[in-house]
């Protein structure tokens, strides 16, 4: 039941973060510290062991930190799309 919530939570911060990015006034300073701090996370869950554990989906650790990697490359790129390279374009 834990996990169903925690799906749905997450679901929905994530349509909300869509809904709110054009109002977002994002600079590249901002988005470079974020991606920074994001990256680390990543580096430090997956690479040094300090994620949670959940049972069987240990045995799918390497692609688990392979998949959100990307998935941390590809929101960066797209909070760059939506609100940094469209504030840089307006101030043209």
């Amino acid at each position: 039941m834990a996990k169903l919530y925690a799906d749905r939570s997450h679901g929905a911060m994530a349509i909300q973060a869509f809904l709110y990015a054009p109002l977002y006034k994002i600079k590249i300073s901002h988005l470079t510290i974020a991606a920074i701090w994001l990256l680390h996370n990543e580096i430090i869950d997956y690479i040094f062991d300090m994620m949670p554990t959940y049972g069987s989906l240990s045995n799918y650790q390497n692609q688990i930190g392979y998949f959100t990697f990307w998935l941390s490359i590809v929101v960066i790129i797209v909070v760059y799309q939506i609100s940094v390279k469209k504030q840089i374009k307006n101030m043209s």
